[in-house]
């Protein structure tokens, strides 16, 4: 005998109500639980859930085809569905364009065959600053970048406050567009490594109020006849 207690009920007349079946099946045992399903506005099925299997199978026994008002009940145990079982071995898909993709049963794929081979997980996108470490060259070791700094800083100015410090030069770019103005940015060149690695460890420097964030500059050949100030 099996051990399901779950029963389903169907093709009754449309007049009869809920209460009409619990009534008739209460008649086989103890329900415990009532499931019912409606389908334009009507009664389409019920399951119900007997409190042992002895009393759902009297039920079906009992009731299934039995007549109710010109129509033949249908009666019969409901079936559990099935658990669907892990994967464990890669599928093979191929896609439109021709490329078969094996996916891994942690849902990770990769292209076989085809035109190229690459990886089907998602891409971290790049930040603009990352990318534009890539591109930058190498780091000089006697020359700092420093920003943001006063618009109408001057490089005399900027020479009287890093008097205390080896400095051998300061550039200031200047604003092509705006007169008496640069461009919120300059570059110290140190004489030596050791005291621009000392400076470089203040981490920031402070210049008439504004505090400028200290880097290491790339290795760039200024050209001759640049603007500053």
């Amino acid at each position: 005998m099996t051990e399901n207690t779950k029963i389903f009920v169907s093709k009754f007349p449309q007049t009869v109500t809920l209460d009409t079946l619990q009534t008739l099946f209460a008649s086989c045992g103890t329900i415990v639980a009532t499931k019912e399903k409606f389908l334009r506005k009507q009664l389409h099925h019920v399951i119900f859930t007997f409190q042992s299997a002895a009393e759902a199978q009297s039920a079906v026994e009992k009731f299934n085809s039995h007549d109710m008002d010109g129509s033949s009940l249908r009666v019969e145990f409901v079936q559990d569905k099935p658990k669907e079982s892990k994967k464990t071995t890669p599928e093979k898909v191929t896609t439109k364009k021709g490329f078969v993709v094996e996916y891994q049963p942690d849902g990770t794929g990769t292209v076989q065959k085809g035109k190229r081979k690459a990886n089907t997980e998602p891409k971290t996108k790049e930040t603009k600053r990352e990318k534009k470490q890539k591109q930058r060259g190498p780091l000089s070791n006697t020359r700092l970048h420093l920003r943001p700094i006063p618009k109408t800083l001057h490089t005399q100015e900027l020479a009287d406050l890093l008097k205390e410090h080896k400095v051998k030069e300061v550039f200031i770019p200047a604003s092509r567009f705006e007169w008496n103005v640069n461009l919120g940015y300059c570059f110290v060149e140190f004489e030596d490594e050791a005291e621009c690695a000392k400076f470089l460890e203040k981490g920031t420097f402070d210049i008439q109020g504004t505090l400028a964030k200290l880097e290491k500059s790339e290795i760039i050949e200024r050209k001759p006849g640049g603007v500053s100030f």
